[in-house]
């Protein structure tokens, strides 16, 4: 994956939003009034255009979809540091 320009990854997260859309029966438009934005923000949002993190949180949203983010950023543990802290 790290061999992969930022715009291929873009394009790849574009087409996933696109299938998770397509899967549940939504156009662009309604995609886009559940998630508060334009349709053409849809619609450059699946060609891989670059947007805002908040487009990316209000799509996830109106997907169902925010569960995502735990597996995309999980929420981290403690540090070794830490870890070594309480036992000491």
């Amino acid at each position: 994956i790290y061999g992969e320009s930022d715009l291929s990854l873009l394009k790849q997260l574009g087409q996933r939003l696109r299938r998770a859309r397509l899967r549940r029966n939504l156009s662009q438009q309604q995609l886009a009034e559940r998630a508060g934005v334009n349709r053409t923000t849809i619609s450059e949002y699946e060609r891989g255009a670059s947007t805002s993190t908040m487009t990316l949180v209000q799509v996830l949203r109106a997907l169902e979809m925010l569960e995502e983010l735990d597996e995309f950023l999980p929420e981290p543990g403690p540090s070794p540091l830490d870890l070594a802290r309480r036992q000491a």
